[in-house]
């Protein structure tokens, strides 16, 4: 391990470049309780997928616009929006444009809602691990987390209004006119050469964008964007068809995530406390914000050369071999 002198004169800690990063605790796949079935017609299949997507994302929904709200509601929501977006991707081809449009455009909107929640959320914890056990109420750090709370039960209104929104639009009944025009739709091909057609354009998109070196910040956003559209696409392969190398690719999908989340989480925080500066705190807070700003970014250099090195030509390649195989019958 490397230390690296931050501008608080903590030591940031700049981890092996040559270990693999540590897996998240997975994410529930509510296709579980879901057979995909390569014969069944790919139109019947689609409506139990994008059912049981949308009925998770309702009814995170509803819990995650409470202000009192658990933050991992919040984290759950906006995963939830982000396997459903990815959904409506691949099966676009079968989805009557109008119905398409509207679903991408509102899962769009609570996706960026809960990520400007989360990514409060993962500021104020983080903070809280800098205050000692009993901390003078006049100090700097406390004050600012007190601001901060404030900010983070208002970041829960933008959800609880689409959630109105929602409740207005219909959201019910759009869900079931989808999903029974949907089952109802003649002549369609097999669930399995749709999809594994699909899986491949949608391979391709991710390779273009992953399969070189990354060393720009803009070049990470794009991977991880790409990376998640990809992970959460794959967990729509037919049941019979996940063999062994279909785990494999998951897995790698999801290391290079946890190896990506440590820069987009600094990235996030710097830019709420570039905001925050922006928006004319209090004087006696400035330093402490300018001083967390500064070191959000240093600690986002740090990620992004952790990640650079650890995206090699080797991991590139092994990624590609299992998506290329997790795609043979």
């Amino acid at each position: 391990m490397t230390g690296v002198e931050t501008t608080s004169g903590r030591q940031a800690v700049l981890p092996n470049l040559s270990e693999p990063p540590r897996l998240a605790p997975s994410e529930d796949v509510s296709e579980a309780a879901i057979r995909l079935s390569r014969k069944q017609p790919a139109n019947q299949t689609a409506a139990a997928i994008l059912g049981n997507r949308l009925t998770t994302v309702w009814g995170l929904c509803q819990e995650a616009g409470d202000p009192l709200a658990d933050p991992e509601v919040v984290h759950r929501l906006r995963v939830a929006t982000r396997r459903s977006l990815a959904a409506f991707s691949l099966l676009k081809p079968l989805l009557p444009r109008k119905q398409h449009r509207r679903f991408v455009r509102w899962l769009r909107n609570l996706r960026r809602a809960a990520g400007t929640a989360r990514d409060l959320d993962v500021i104020v914890d983080r903070l809280q691990h800098h205050l000692p056990p009993v901390a003078d109420p006049e100090s700097t750090l406390l004050k600012l987390l007190n601001l901060l709370g404030d900010y983070q039960v208002a970041s829960r209104v933008p959800l609880q209004k689409w959630h109105h929104h929602l409740l207005r639009s219909n959201w019910a009944q759009r869900v079931d006119e989808l999903t029974r025009g949907l089952s109802t739709k003649q002549k369609c091909e097999r669930y399995g050469s749709f999809v594994s057609r699909r899986l491949t354009r949608c391979g391709k998109r991710f390779f273009a964008t992953a399969g070189h070196s990354a060393k720009r910040a803009d070049d990470l956003h794009q991977i991880r964007i790409e990376g998640k559209r990809l992970r959460y696409s794959l967990e729509l392969v037919p049941t019979q068809s996940r063999k062994s190398a279909y785990d494999r690719c998951l897995r790698s999908l999801k290391k290079m995530q946890v190896a990506l989340g440590d820069f987009t989480d600094h990235t996030a925080a710097a830019g709420c406390f570039e905001r925050l500066r922006e928006e004319g705190l209090p004087a006696e807070l400035m330093p402490l914000v300018e001083e967390l700003r500064r070191e959000e970014h240093l600690l986002a250099e740090l990620a992004q050369q952790r990640f650079t090195i650890w995206w090699n030509n080797k991991r590139r390649r092994r990624l590609r071999r299992r998506f290329s195989k997790t795609l043979k019958r």
